[in-house]
């Protein structure tokens, strides 16, 4: 087990599990008082769901191929699977045990990629390369990926898109430098990591074998790891310092292949067109609400009670280990709400070894100062876009939630917000399909996940 913090920091999921907090501390502010803003765009609902018979370990995605079929990748028991378009029957594309007729998975989680025409990519993390699976969900080759190896890892750090030419898209993992703080002529040297504020959508090109750059996007940047030691000694545990919420830029594809990167600051969408033209959309409407040093300072406390309840659980039921690691998870791990909507894939739990100590990390947060003076209207990686064309943006806070339901902003390929569609509680979007069929997934009680597919009633 990596029990350092600089390695968990090295990572773009710097963002902790507190976006349900934030989230739904931000919800009890607006939903008391709608504004003529929130209540002029029309809220749909979801058609009573179709419940996929099969249960599954874990949805890590979903994707409509040819014919209603639908492909499930269950991270857990690593398999790929398809679904008949009743969801009834199903079929194992890549499995983690080797059978004749089916493909490896592989020994670790790995995503899929929307291709071209109903295809698919499957990342082959053992070659570096990628399967392809044509829209009855058969893998037909294998391709050699267009880019190095640094890069071809960064495709499985967030969610992945191919433009209309089908060039991948990818977010590229920026470097988290070390400096020097502090009293600079100090005996007692004071480091601190942290990554950029922004990173970059790159775009790697089959033909050409290289790659350039599209777009520069705002990502976390507060959070960060502090160390002193001597001169002469290697640094010890690290002290993290936290952002509880950041504003922050996401991005995805649309179905025409126009890349679409939602900007924080002012809540509007820049558009890529296939043409190579951009443009932008005017502001969308939000509900700009400030947030006083009173409101910061109940989101920290909500946090840290929240850290502090997974860690307190992890150690009664798993001992001191399990306590490190859920700890390390709820910080800056696999709890997180991660740049690019890849969900977490829960660790099996390493067993504490005799005479090794298993120190929590000492953690902060950042000065009130560096927290936004309003809320920021992002949730990172929940941006979709559907196969009719929009583009779905899963904001912070949104008045139309009744009890905690999801509330997604639908926005036109123009950009204009034309709806939003209120979730069943408990649910989140998976996919899509064509004419409003929206793939949800629910996870019940016992641990298992479901998926139900719906359609917007308009």
């Amino acid at each position: 087990m990596k029990n350092t913090a600089f390695e968990c920091m090295k990572s773009t999921s710097m963002m902790i599990a507190v976006a349900a907090v934030v989230a739904s501390f931000c919800a009890s502010v607006l939903s008391a008082q709608p504004s003529k803003i929130q209540t002029s765009v029309p809220v749909r609902e979801l058609s009573a769901p179709t419940v996929a018979t099969p249960t599954f370990s874990n949805i890590f995605s979903v994707r409509q191929i040819a014919a209603g079929q639908v492909l499930v990748n269950d991270a857990v028991r690593r398999q790929l699977i398809v679904l008949d378009n009743k969801l009834t029957a199903a079929r194992i594309v890549l499995d983690s045990v080797t059978q004749p007729g089916v493909e490896g998975y592989g020994p670790v989680a790995a995503p899929i990629i929307a291709y071209l025409a109903d295809s698919t990519f499957f990342l082959d993390r053992a070659s570096l390369g990628l399967l392809v699976i044509d829209p009855n969900g058969k893998v037909i080759r294998s391709a050699a990926a267009p880019m190095p190896r640094g890069a071809f890892n960064w495709l499985t750090a967030s969610a992945s898109s191919v433009d209309y030419a089908g060039s991948l898209l990818l977010r590229a993992v920026t470097p988290t430098p070390t400096r020097r703080i502090g009293d600079t002529t100090a005996t007692l040297i004071t480091e601190e990591s942290r990554q950029p504020d922004s990173t970059y959508i790159l775009r790697a090109n089959f033909d050409t074998r290289k790659m350039d750059t599209v777009a520069r996007l705002k990502q976390v940047g507060g959070t960060r790891s502090v160390r002193t030691r001597l001169p002469d000694q290697r640094a010890g545990m690290p002290r993290l310092v936290v952002s509880p919420f950041e504003t922050l830029d996401d991005w995805t594809t649309l179905a025409d292949g126009t890349i679409a990167l939602v900007r924080g600051g002012d809540y509007h969408v820049d558009f890529l067109r296939p043409s190579g033209k951009w443009e932008s959309s005017a502001k969308l409407p939000f509900d700009w609400k400030p947030i006083t040093d009173a409101d910061k300072q109940r989101i920290v406390d909500s946090t840290r009670a929240y850290i502090d309840a997974v860690v307190a659980k992890a150690l009664a039921t798993g001992g001191p280990a399990a306590a490190l690691d859920a700890q390390r998870d709820a910080l800056i791990g696999s709890l997180v709400t991660l740049p690019g909507a890849i969900p977490a894939v829960p660790r099996p739990a390493e067993p504490a070894r005799p005479g090794v100590e298993y120190p929590l990390f000492a953690y902060e947060f950042v000065p009130f100062k560096e927290m936004p003076s309003y809320f920021p209207p992002l949730r990172m990686g929940y941006t979709k876009g559907d196969a009719d064309g929009n583009l779905w943006i899963l904001p912070t806070t949104s008045a139309q939630s009744k009890a905690g339901e999801l509330v997604y902003d639908v926005v036109s390929s123009k950009g204009v917000l034309t709806e939003r569609v209120r979730v069943p509680l408990g649910r989140a979007i998976a996919g899509f399909g064509a004419g409003g069929v929206v793939y949800l997934t629910n996870r019940e009680v016992n641990g298992l996940w479901h998926l139900e597919r719906s359609r917007v009633l308009r």
